[in-house]
C-alpha cells in the first residue's frame, strides 16, 4: 500500500519484482523497468466501449475484441474448473 500512485512509490513496492506485473497503464510504471507486463483486463474492457462508443469502424472493431474478450474469459473459467 502507498498513499500516492507516483513512480517513486512504485519503484519502493516493486523492487526486484520477476513475475508478470498487471498495470493500468499509469506512466508511473514506466521506471520500473519489469520485463512481463499484462494490461488490466477490466481497463481495456472499458476502451473497448469508448471505441464502441465512437461509432463507425471503431465500433465494428469494438464489436469484436469485446467478443473475443469474452471468448478468452469462457476459456478461462473453463481451465479453472
Amino acid at each position: 500500500m502507498a498513499a500516492d500512485r507516483g513512480g517513486e512509490s512504485a519503484e519502493r513496492l516493486v523492487i526486484e519484482f520477476k513475475g508478470i506485473l498487471v498495470v493500468d497503464r499509469w506512466s508511473a510504471y514506466d521506471v520500473l523497468g519489469v520485463k512481463a507486463w499484462q494490461y488490466c483486463w477490466a481497463h481495456l474492457k472499458r476502451d473497448w466501449e469508448k471505441f464502441r462508443l465512437r461509432g463507425e469502424v471503431d465500433a465494428d472493431l469494438a464489436e469484436r475484441l469485446a467478443r473475443e474478450t469474452d471468448r478468452l474469459f469462457d476459456w478461462w473459467h473453463w481451465v479453472k474448473q
